[in-house]
């Protein structure tokens, strides 16, 4: 009998999206699923479609986290999943109808314990490519420090991975983090792990642009949490001579959160925010960046980015302003 996957999708408010996201995962051409759909107490009609379409397929179970955040409903899916294998979606993306076939093909095909696949980023004005993966690596099985330096350095994210769940038993998302809670756990699920492959297929449409994402929310305590996390993966990476990779993480959360503020933001947030960052890149010595430079994995663009960075979150941060008007 083929493998289960146990999927598990945290939905809040909504009902604008929730309909293609269940379309193309209960159309998957790999049907051995288990569908755990967690509901954090929406407001709107996203709770009676769910329960609507698990009414038509038996697959799905509706459950119901009174407690707010992903962290709880993820959690709540994880305690009640059943499958040999496991997989996050977000309710407001969707999935290619061969993603799971491919990724679970991969598996197999190599014994290992965790996939990768690659991602669609859509905005308003275009869909491109998300991760740039070290192509001399794509369908190698990894392993030790090669797992970190070609995956965890391109990818803080879960929505496109699948890993054995026995190797993430008792492994569970952290409450009190409001945001970056998913690269935590994909740090914590990767030191558990023996061997991994990346699948470099866009298998995943991520949504970028949406209202009420907490990605595109004003910075706040939560994202002071997620520059916490980053300190916390920079340094293990640093102490297990993963330099490079050390640098592509921190650059990549770095800058995710300066996009968060103007040159002359008035948040209460934005000086803490900036002594986060100053303190994270100090940590970076001259060795450790002559490593990044050298490593041709890396883009060229990212490499710009972590030097401005480096020498000045404000000046990345002036440089990003003007280029927004321009584009506007």
């Amino acid at each position: 009998m083929k493998e289960k996957i146990s999927i598990i999708i945290p939905v809040y408010n909504l009902e604008q999206y929730i309909t293609k996201c269940l379309d193309s995962v209960i159309k998957q051409t790999y049907t051995n699923l288990e569908i755990l759909i967690i509901d954090n107490n929406s407001s709107d009609k996203t709770l009676e479609i769910c329960q609507q379409y698990a009414l038509k397929d038996s697959r799905i179970k509706v459950l119901n986290q009174p407690i707010r955040g992903a962290s709880n409903a993820r959690n709540l899916g994880l305690e009640n999943a059943t499958g040999d294998y496991i997989g996050f979606v977000d309710g407001d993306d969707y999935i290619d109808r061969n993603m799971y076939q491919l990724m679970i093909d991969k598996l197999t095909e190599f014994d290992t314990d965790f996939v990768i696949c690659n991602a669609y980023i859509i905005t308003p004005k275009e869909t491109k490519i998300r991760i740039h993966f070290n192509h001399e690596k794509v369908g190698k099985v990894l392993t030790g420090n090669d797992i970190f330096e070609y995956i965890f350095s391109n990818s803080g994210v879960l929505w496109n991975t699948l890993i054995k769940r026995k190797n993430i038993e008792n492994l569970k998302f952290e409450t009190n983090i409001g945001y970056g809670e998913d690269q935590l756990f994909l740090f914590e699920s990767l030191k558990r792990i023996q061997t991994a492959i990346i699948l470099d297929k866009p298998l995943y449409y991520y949504l970028s642009s949406r209202e009420g994402s907490v990605v595109f929310s004003k910075a706040n305590e939560h994202s002071l949490g997620f520059l916490d996390v980053t300190d916390k993966v920079t340094d293990f990476l640093l102490k297990n001579n993963l330099s490079a990779a050390a640098i592509s993480r921190a650059t990549t959360s770095a800058f995710e959160i300066l996009q968060k503020f103007t040159v002359d933001d008035d948040n209460p947030y934005f000086e803490e925010h900036l002594n986060k960052i100053k303190f994270l890149f100090k940590k970076i010595t001259l060795s450790d960046s002559i490593v990044f430079f050298k490593d041709n994995s890396y883009t060229f663009k990212k490499k710009i980015l972590y030097t401005i960075i480096k020498i000045s979150p404000k000046l990345l941060l002036f440089l990003y302003t003007i280029h927004r008007s321009i584009k506007k």
